[in-house]
């Protein structure tokens, strides 16, 4: 069977003088909804970056090298809404994302564990889940639990399709969040 797109609140802090310092206000719910919708600043204009994402776990190998990752679908936007530096490289571009490349962005403790060094990820190959990627990007350190450290970063096309065959409702991919 199946299985039906998760049903989601976006909740977006309010001022106001009645709480302090700030209440929740719903902005929507449903069990779909295109992320254009959601980002629509007439509609939401409390809304700041709203990036979609597609998320699953995958092995990223390089030569003998195997390690087992998040590797997230995203659009260049997410760098700026989880506030992400690059410390090598770059980020994904609109044109990257759009051509479906076979790119990455890798955390900080990723590029080290398959490549020695964060510096030298850049312009080598990795293969995630046996599909072979070039990596682009490395990201500057973070730390903590939850970080991007362990994590990698792909075009979301690359993720739905390729990489993950992300479940379709009524013909579009679905994703797997919203970060805001």
């Amino acid at each position: 069977m199946r299985s039906q797109p998760r049903q989601f609140v976006v909740q977006v802090p309010v001022t106001s003088h009645q709480h302090a310092p700030f209440s929740y206000r719903e902005i929507f719910v449903g069990k779909k909804a295109e992320t254009s919708d959601i980002a629509d600043r007439a509609t939401h204009p409390d809304l700041g970056l709203v990036a979609p994402e597609f998320s699953s776990n995958a092995t990223l190998v390089n030569g003998s090298t195997e390690t087992s990752n998040q590797v997230y679908g995203v659009t260049p936007i997410y760098a700026d809404v989880r506030s992400m530096t690059v410390a090598d490289g770059a980020f994904l571009s609109d044109e990257q994302v759009e051509a479906q490349e076979r790119i990455v962005v890798l955390g900080s403790t990723t590029a080290s564990d398959l490549f020695g060094s964060s510096a030298a990820a850049i312009a080598q190959r990795v293969r995630i889940n046996n599909e072979a990627f070039l990596v682009v990007g490395v990201l500057e350190e973070e730390g903590g639990r939850n970080s991007v450290d362990d994590q990698a970063f792909v075009p979301i096309s690359v993720a739905q399709g390729r990489l993950f065959n992300a479940d379709r409702y009524r013909g579009t991919y679905t994703i797997t969040g919203v970060s805001m």
